[in-house]
């Protein structure tokens, strides 16, 4: 069934519509938001929250062709209000571990945890776009509905935040 048709089911209260149509996108929305709080817990609620807000405002969409932007929109402004309402933390593990076995597996999530902290360092167009991108898998034409801008704006971002990610990494020792 094609989405304008789950979405008209939706919201005449078929909540299994709902699910079906949140299942069609499940993933790209789950790194979306994973990219945005960086832990699975604040990422579940974040999703919980942002599916709830999106099922009782089902009503106030006015393009239903459109109900995967206006989601993954109220999903990205649900985490950056749950990363407004977090706690300030200060990082005091910013060095290497000395000498001994390293689990195999320690480099790979060093590399991630850099890439997350060079990526949090951008500013939020940037990352924005990035996020979006590379982790929610959504494509330029999309993520300018999402983000309600032009399309030359979205590959603006995209080309100027990869350039900012490269010149962190190669500032870190990261590439090559």
């Amino acid at each position: 069934m094609e989405i304008t048709g789950l979405v008209k089911m939706a919201r005449s209260g078929d909540e299994g519509a709902f699910a079906r149509l949140i299942e069609m996108k499940r993933d790209n929305l789950y790194r979306t938001a994973f990219a945005y709080v960086g832990n699975e817990a604040d990422c579940q609620d974040a999703l919980q929250e942002a599916f709830l807000k999106a099922y009782l405002s089902l009503n106030n969409l006015r393009e239903p062709e459109f109900f995967f932007t206006w989601l993954t929109r109220i999903l990205i402004n649900t985490c950056c209000s749950q990363l407004k309402r977090r706690p300030k933390t200060l990082r005091l593990d910013e060095g290497h571990p000395g000498g001994g076995y390293v689990d195999r597996n320690f480099h790979a999530a060093e590399t991630k945890a850099d890439l997350c902290g060079m990526l949090d360092s951008l500013d939020e167009k940037y990352r924005q776009v990035l996020i979006l991108k590379y982790l929610g898998e959504y494509t330029l034409s999309e993520i300018s509905e999402i983000l309600k801008c032009p399309l030359g704006t979205v590959k603006s971002r995209l080309n100027y935040g990869l350039r900012e990610l490269r010149e962190k990494a190669e500032r870190r020792g990261g590439c090559d």
